[in-house]
């Protein structure tokens, strides 16, 4: 069954084409946009469900939501032209990707176990949400707004490691995921989603617990943390590294001026190209451009924004203590930065 999903307007934040707005403000970009989904009965074990093929996508669903499923198609197609605009202009992928969205965590944990097989261990103890690997997005409903945000999230890792010719650092490639999540509905066409990468209240929440608790990671840390080893440490702190990430990432874009923006957007175009190992060894050595294919430690942050990491580190802080300190709730939700 062949469907048009259709939206008046397509809307981004910060387009670096088109955008005018000065740094820290949200850019509102509009365009033409619609969908044509083709719809086919599809199954998992005795569930029955659907198959939908959208131009980038392969969506195979159990879910039964009419409200997250009917909106789910036009989401992720939209989401994709944010990933591939909104920081500096990446590649799409060359064939649809498969994602999945199950009803439920029992369906999740079995097909879980049957794609990844003996390492579905590592991917079970996610406690709520879902994953990507090898460019599949493997999700489950948490709720209608939560769930979008995972896709939002998942759907970053899918197209980096669809598209992407060398991964990014973990610190940045969770960062722009989390960055990613935030979105709200247009009011004028409530099917429709606005990305707002301030509009994170799950985020920006744990950040302003995690500075009033003393327990945010100092930079030079952050940058060697990976979520996998915190996940044995306990779910805050796990969402404490997410928190932190995501304000990493728009203290990258935003900043001072933007004065980090043009390494950001460097650094997202050597990881498309492959050239990210390259640039390293050319300023740092052969020993620094081996240890970037960890995909941790200060290496790529020192060579793509700051050779003087103590400084980076307070200016950082002093990011973090300006957004929890003067933010409003509100404006947040609008998109609004508090910071600029």
């Amino acid at each position: 069954m062949r469907l048009l999903i259709a939206a008046a307007t397509l809307a981004m934040a910060g387009c670096v084409a088109t955008s005018t707005a000065p740094p820290g403000e949200t850019e509102t970009v509009r365009e033409p946009f619609s969908v044509e989904v083709d719809t086919e009965l599809w199954a998992f074990g005795t569930a029955q469900g659907r198959r939908i093929l959208t131009p980038s996508y392969r969506i195979m669903t159990t879910e039964t939501n009419p409200v997250l499923i009917g909106r789910f198609p036009l989401f992720l197609e939209m989401s994709l032209v944010h990933y591939t605009r909104s920081l500096t202009s990446l590649p799409k992928p060359s064939k649809r990707m498969d994602t999945y969205l199950m009803g439920g965590r029992a369906q999740w944990d079995q097909l879980t176990m049957n794609l990844m097989g003996e390492n579905a261990t590592t991917f079970l103890r996610i406690e709520r949400g879902g994953y990507a690997h090898k460019g599949v997005s493997v999700l489950y409903d948490i709720g209608t707004r939560d769930t979008f945000a995972i896709a939002a999230h998942e759907g970053w890792h899918q197209l980096v490691q669809s598209t992407f010719r060398q991964p990014l650092p973990i610190w940045m490639d969770e960062g722009i995921a989390s960055y990613m999540e935030g979105y709200r509905w247009d009011p004028t066409s409530p099917d429709r989603p606005l990305f707002l990468p301030w509009s994170n209240a799950e985020r920006f929440d744990q950040l302003r617990r995690a500075h009033r608790g003393g327990t945010l990671a100092p930079l030079r840390r952050l940058l060697e943390q990976r979520p996998q080893d915190l996940m044995r440490s306990g779910s805050a702190q796990t969402l404490t590294y997410y928190a932190q990430v995501w304000a990493l990432t728009l203290f990258l874009s935003e900043y001072d001026g933007a004065r980090y923006r043009a390494g950001l957007e460097l650094l997202l175009n050597d990881a498309a190209q492959g050239r990210v190992t390259a640039r390293v060894g050319e300023q740092l050595g052969p020993s620094a451009a081996r240890r970037v294919m960890s995909r941790r430690g200060t290496e790529v942050f020192i060579t793509y924004f700051d050779a003087d990491l103590d400084s980076a580190s307070a200016a950082y802080a002093d990011f973090i203590e300006r957004v929890v300190t003067t933010a409003q709730k509100n404006e947040l939700n609008d998109g609004h930065s508090p910071v600029e």
